[in-house]
């Protein structure tokens, strides 16, 4: 799945930011809102790379937190054991 549609599952990235996202248009170019245009697109360039990689760490971190989730689930804990269950 790629970032664009991860990043919409919910909890993955703040909603603002997705609106943000949205409002950019997915960063596409020749679609910059009049916030972000200059005559060499410059600013909306830079303001890509910086969503881009925001973005991108959100959607990482939310993997690795499902991941720890899933594996913590998995391993081995007295308390269950106690409790009598798996």
């Amino acid at each position: 799945m790629d970032d664009r549609l991860r990043a919409q599952e919910p909890g993955t990235i703040p909603v603002s930011v997705f609106v943000l996202y949205a409002r950019t248009n997915y960063l596409s170019f020749g679609a910059a809102p009049a916030f972000l245009k200059d005559d060499e697109n410059v600013l909306f360039s830079y303001f890509g790379v910086l969503l881009r990689s925001v973005i991108k760490s959100l959607v990482e971190a939310d993997k690795e937190r499902r991941l720890f989730f899933e594996a913590h689930g998995q391993g081995y804990n007295p308390v269950n054991k106690a409790r009598g269950e798996a």
